[in-house]
């Protein structure tokens, strides 16, 4: 699988669950989640490991926390087997970790975090 039908499969499962969800990248302000796959091998089992980056609005120069927790939460529950990619192949994905919050110094408006997937394939 090429990195945008791993993508896609996460993509699937998040776009509607909240804010605007984007493969890849996102050249957008605000609420948002961007799915990005960091790495792509494939030996007997194909092996990927999936950023889900996902922002909020800070208060008063602050972590939003709440709603950083509540999107996370929201994603967590969307991730949930049965999990196939659009060629109706099956994904395990598992959670590896969780990091953040954090405040972006060139957009101290926003602040984020990341969760991180280990996806594996047939």
């Amino acid at each position: 699988m090429i990195h945008d039908e791993i993508a896609s499969a996460f993509f699937a499962k998040l776009n509607g669950i909240g804010p605007p969800v984007f493969k890849h990248f996102s050249n957008t302000a605000g609420e948002r989640i961007v799915i990005q796959v960091k790495a792509n091998t494939k030996d007997i089992l194909q092996t990927a490991q999936v950023w889900i980056i996902f922002y909020a609005e800070t208060i008063n120069n602050l972590p939003n926390t709440v709603r950083l927790n509540e999107l996370k939460d929201s994603i967590e529950n969307a991730l949930q087997p049965p999990f196939t990619a659009p060629d109706g192949e099956v994904l395990l994905a598992e959670p590896i970790s969780i990091d953040g919050p954090y405040i972006d110094p060139q957009t101290p408006q926003e602040c984020y975090m990341i969760l991180r997937y280990k996806v594996k394939a047939r």
